[in-house]
C-alpha cells in the first residue's frame, strides 16, 4: 500500500508515517520489510546514550579525577581508554597494557613509578638477569605508563587546585580538547 501510495499517488516518502505502540517488537521486520521493497525508512526510537564513546569517556574521565590515584586500578582508567577517542593510545597498546597490569597487579601510585616487573618461573633458583623479551616489554610498557600519565596527571592537580564548578568544567573542556576528541568524534559520523 505504501509503494502504491508513492507510485500511483504522488505521495512523497516523506507524507507517510507508521505510528507504532510497541516499536521494540516491530522495528526489525518493519525495517527489512521496508527495505525489501525499497522504501527509505527512519525509526525514531530512544537508545541509551551510556553506551555512547563520549558518555563512557566523560564518565570514567570524571570519576579519575574525583577518586584520584584510588581509581587507577583498572576499571575506570580501561573504560577511558578503550573508548577509540584517544588517538594517542592504539587500541592493541591499550590491550597489552592492560594484560601487563593485570599480571603484575599494578595499582594506584605505582602508574607513578618505573615499572621493571619480570615473570618468575621458581622463586627457589638462583635469579637470572632479564631476559632480552622481558627489558623489551618493560620498555615498551613503560612507554605507554608514561603517556598515560602525561595524559592524566596534569589534568588531576588542576582538577584539584579547581576553585568552583566552572573551574572544574575549564578541566574538562581543556583535556577533551588537548586529547582531540571532538575531531575523533566526527571522525565516527
Amino acid at each position: 500500500f505504501i509503494v502504491h501510495l508513492a507510485r500511483d499517488e504522488g505521495c512523497r516518502w516523506r507524507d507517510i508515517l507508521i505510528l507504532l505502540r510497541n516499536v521494540d517488537a516491530y522495528a526489525d521486520i518493519l525495517t527489512r520489510t521496508l527495505e525489501r521493497y525499497q522504501v527509505p525508512c527512519f525509526i525514531d526510537q530512544r537508545r541509551s546514550m551510556w553506551n555512547h564513546p563520549l558518555v563512557v569517556l566523560t564518565d570514567a574521565f570524571l570519576n579519575i579525577l574525583n577518586a584520584g590515584f584510588r581509581a587507577w586500578t583498572g576499571g575506570y582508567l580501561f573504560r577511558l581508554l578503550k573508548t577509540d577517542l584517544l588517538p594517542s593510545l592504539s587500541a592493541d597498546a591499550v590491550d597489552r597494557l592492560e594484560n601487563y597490569v593485570l599480571r603484575f597487579g599494578i595499582r594506584g601510585s605505582r602508574w607513578k613509578e618505573e615499572w621493571n616487573f619480570r615473570s618468575y618461573f621458581d622463586l627457589d633458583k638462583e635469579q637470572k638477569e632479564p631476559s632480552a623479551a622481558e627489558l623489551e616489554e618493560n620498555r615498551a610498557m613503560n612507554g605507554i605508563r608514561r603517556q598515560v600519565c602525561d595524559m592524566l596527571l596534569p589534568s588531576m592537580d588542576a582538577w584539584k587546585a579547581a576553585q568552583n564548578a566552572a573551574g572544574r568544567c575549564a578541566v574538562l573542556y581543556q583535556w577533551l580538547t588537548e586529547q582531540h576528541v571532538p575531531e575523533m568524534l566526527a571522525d565516527m559520523d
